[in-house]
């Protein structure tokens, strides 16, 4: 699977590590020193990434849905 990203929220994240590098490193990077350390990060770690935030998200909703049934039920009295 690819990570896609729109225009805008490459844009976002060129900006804020450009800041970034200037302030830790007195550095100003490029477009294109940016686009090759970018796609190094996402190709490197993006996957990880992802997959932890789909896990986080699935215990999440079944944590949820455990609450919904509990809600859900009405107790029966014997008898």
């Amino acid at each position: 699977m690819s990570i896609e990203f729109s225009f805008e929220s490459k844009k976002r994240i060129y900006e804020s590590t450009r800041r970034y590098f200037r302030e830790q490193f007195d550095e100003d990077i490029g477009l294109l020193q940016f686009e090759r350390f970018f796609d190094f990060v996402v190709r490197s770690i993006g996957a990880t990434i992802y997959n932890q935030a789909v896990s986080d998200a699935q215990a999440w909703l079944q944590r949820k849905v455990l609450d919904l049934e509990g809600d859900l039920h009405e107790e029966v009295e014997p008898g």
